[in-house]
């Protein structure tokens, strides 16, 4: 983490801080410093100019989070092409999309049922960050395009990621002895809900055009998943 973090800031951010000037000129009008809400201190974040009006404080903030994280783990890895939106509005121009190599959508799907799993067990003295509702968003999206049943199906990939997030990502307010098929908790708790429901409206206000799930519905599939995933421990081995 002390390696990744001296990289990133002594070297990443002055060679992009040279680039980004020579493509937009002066810094008044963008700027580039160490997030200062990241404990490692491994992420940067680029506040660029833009052509709404957008500010810091809002929920779609201005500014693009560049993330390390020398604890992360980036396996199983798939190469994916991303369209951008473009694209789908001015289908004439030249094709812009590209190829990505990102993680498997199942490691995705696990990762972010893990911390909202962590999250159920938040104490009342440490306040839950605003811009988290996305990940119930997200979960939503992978069980509706069939991801949670290919990840249930991978047993190992479960033990792997319930392992990492207790060495590199342990919270000392969460028994990781539930962190098992039988014991998932993917829904909040009562008490955690009006948090959660705010965070999710102030989103979806924000980022979301067309149809979008109100939270209810998402935390519906949700349950029925967690209901789903901890019935299994309960079936004979075959």
């Amino acid at each position: 983490m002390a390696a990744c973090r001296t990289w990133m800031q002594n070297a990443l951010k002055p060679a992009l801080a040279e680039s980004i000037t020579r493509r937009l000129g002066d810094s008044d009008k963008w700027s580039l410093v160490v997030d200062p809400d990241a404990d490692d201190g491994q992420c940067l974040l680029f506040e660029y100019p833009g052509a709404f009006l957008l500010t810091a404080a809002g929920y779609v903030r201005p500014i693009v989070k560049i993330e390390f994280g020398a604890r992360s783990d980036d396996w199983p890895s798939v190469v994916r092409s991303v369209r951008p939106y473009v694209d789908e509005i001015l289908p004439d121009i030249a094709d812009s999309s590209f190829p990505v190599s990102t993680l498997a959508a199942e490691r995705t799907f696990w990762e972010k049922a893990m911390l909202l799993h962590e999250e159920t067990f938040r104490p009342p003295d440490k306040p839950r960050r605003i811009r988290m509702a996305r990940h119930y968003y997200d979960l939503w999206c992978l069980i509706t395009r069939g991801i949670a049943v290919r990840a249930a199906a991978d047993a190992a990939l479960f033990a792997r990621v319930a392992e990492h997030r207790e060495i590199f990502f342990r919270l000392n307010w969460v028994d990781y002895t539930t962190l098992r098929i039988g014991s998932l908790r993917l829904v909040p708790p009562a008490h955690h809900r009006d948090d959660w429901q705010r965070d999710y409206e102030q989103m979806a206000e924000s980022m979301f055009y067309g149809d979008r799930p109100d939270f209810e519905e998402i935390l519906r599939v949700v349950g029925e998943v967690q209901q789903r995933f901890n019935s299994m421990a309960a079936l004979p081995s075959s």
